[in-house]
């Protein structure tokens, strides 16, 4: 009995800890200061607040919403709705998880509303149901008007628009977007207002007019990488080769290694494999593309850089293959290729970046 009540004892002494230890993350862009923990009171697209303890006592702060990379709910105080929808989430059961989120919308913290609220819309944007997103996103707004999620609703609103190829409503987006930027003076929006405008000409087919939107946006730290992203898209469409492995080769080692570039590095090895490609250097365009494919994306993310990792993997294995005397390396090859474009129509269906690594698996003899 004495060694169970030590045992119940200690039990509970371990939950206090774990519970006391449990907190609130504000996860910070400015990689020396890292983080901040305690509770969030209140949240909106300018300003949270976060009460720190310091001595015993709960001490109030308020940080920029520009400054956090991210926001972390307090474990030990998610509902079980909330983690639940994570986990669906997760594992891709969409549906599911935005049935948990709506229930843990309902939730007394301010925090775990607004979270659930961007969590909806994220899982109707990640099961591609674009009109269910559209409208969650603009049921969101409704009840939350100033959430801190705001400038998320109208990057995945533009996104939605982009799939769907509505032009005129990629335009209002942006226009919307950029207005209140300016109306609140968030030189940050109306920046990456000028960056969606950019990938609309891209859409348009636009290229070098676009590429001179991105090029001036590169280095900035609000919106950089995804200028980035759209330089190297252009330059590629412009066939601009030299360039194109310049400007990869420089984002690898400025990003390799570093947290929370993935997307920017499995463009910037996308880039790269494909002046490999035209060069007719298979295997070292095959090295690059899988970066994207089975390094990088460790999370599962369903990302645009990713879809073409996929797809650029697939046809440079059918171009390995189409090139190889070896019947037992040719069909190893090919039999690559075919499993990654299965890859692709699984995870991104209809893609229209399939088209090419479906033509180089037929043209192998």
């Amino acid at each position: 009995m004495a060694a169970m009540r030590n045992f119940l004892a200690a039990s509970l002494i371990a939950v206090a800890a774990a519970e006391a230890a449990a907190q609130d993350t504000i996860r910070l862009v400015n990689p020396d200061a890292q983080k901040m923990q305690g509770e969030i009171t209140s949240m909106n697209y300018r300003i949270v607040e976060i009460e720190i303890e310091v001595t015993g006592l709960r001490v109030p702060q308020k940080v920029n919403a520009r400054d956090i990379r991210a926001i972390e709910i307090d474990p030990i105080k998610r509902p079980f709705d909330f983690s639940s929808g994570e986990d669906a989430m997760n594992k891709g059961d969409f549906a599911v998880a935005v049935e948990r989120f709506e229930r843990a919308k309902k939730d007394s913290r301010d925090v775990v509303k607004q979270t659930a609220g961007i969590n909806v819309v994220r899982c109707h944007y990640g099961n591609n149901d674009f009109p269910a997103c559209l409208a969650a996103i603009k049921a969101f707004r409704q009840e939350k008007p100033e959430t801190y999620y705001l400038r998320e609703t109208y990057e995945i609103e533009y996104r939605c628009h982009l799939a769907t190829g509505n032009v005129g409503a990629l335009a209002k987006t942006v226009e919307d977007f950029e207005k209140r930027g300016k109306a609140d003076k968030l030189e940050e929006w109306t920046k990456s207002a000028d960056v969606m405008r950019g990938q609309l000409l891209e859409f348009q087919g636009k290229w070098q007019e676009a590429l001179s939107i991105h090029g001036r946006f590169t280095r900035d730290k609000d919106v950089g990488d995804e200028a980035m992203l759209g330089e190297l898209r252009c330059l590629r469409e412009l066939k601009n080769w030299a360039q194109l492995k310049a400007k990869a080769e420089v984002a690898i080692g400025s990003f390799k290694g570093k947290q929370g570039n993935d997307r920017v590095l499995t463009g910037a090895y996308n880039a790269r494999g494909e002046t490999y490609l035209q060069a007719g250097r298979f295997k070292d365009a095959l090295l690059d593309f899988m970066q994207g494919v089975d390094i990088l994306n460790k999370g599962g993310e369903t990302t645009r850089e990713h879809e073409k990792a996929l797809a650029l993997a697939s046809t440079a294995c059918a171009r390995i293959a189409a090139s190889e005397k070896d019947k037992a390396k040719k069909d190893t090859y090919k039999g690559r290729a075919q499993e990654l474009l299965a890859e692709l129509d699984k995870i991104y269906p209809n893609s229209p970046a399939r088209a090419e690594a479906g033509k180089a698996i037929q043209e192998i003899k």
